[in-house]
């Protein structure tokens, strides 16, 4: 279906309700294991996403740089927990498995929420411990790095040696 400002070509997308084999529909699919009519709810206001949404470069990915976490829904019929358990590994990500379905976020929120906090604590730990022993803080290939000063004279201003002497959050104990 077209929208208002769409480019050439591109068109808004919606996932079927019903079933069209191989796909077993939007209740069997995406909201396995909830109430039948909470995935119809779900169907039926779910939002469109731009066909060029999924062929448009993104850029540099995220996970390259950033510390990441995943929660991973044994349950999923959407993304095989097999792959999301690839593109995990190959984040570095600090991983929960639950049996939950592809919209874990309505079938279980509480660990959602455990997920979302703690990387929150683990950033502001490894910040607030990074401060106050004023050692440089970065993230390299999806782990915080933390550079520890090189043993420096009482006349010689410490110095950073990234790399060297290199923190990871389990060395701090997170």
């Amino acid at each position: 279906m077209p929208y208002p400002g769409a480019p050439a070509g591109d068109f808004d997308t919606y996932l079927k309700t019903g079933p069209d084999l191989p796909y077993p529909g939007f209740a069997r699919c995406f909201a396995n294991g909830l109430p039948a009519s909470r995935a119809a709810m779900l169907a039926a206001t779910q939002r469109p996403i731009a066909f060029s949404a999924g062929s448009a470069p993104s850029g540099v990915p995220g996970w390259q740089t950033i510390p990441s976490c995943s929660l991973i829904g044994t349950a999923d019929h959407v993304i095989p927990p097999a792959e999301q358990l690839f593109m995990s590994q190959r984040a570095h990500a600090r991983i929960t498995e639950i049996n939950a379905v592809h919209l874990s976020l309505i079938s279980h929120p509480g660990a959602v929420t455990r997920v979302i906090i703690a990387a929150a604590q683990a950033a502001c730990i490894v910040a607030a411990w990074a401060c106050t022993n004023f050692r440089h803080v970065t993230s390299v290939g999806g782990r915080w790095r933390v550079a520890v000063p090189a043993r420096h004279s009482s006349h010689s201003p410490p110095v950073m040696r990234p790399g060297d002497g290199a923190l990871t959050l389990s060395d701090i104990g997170i």
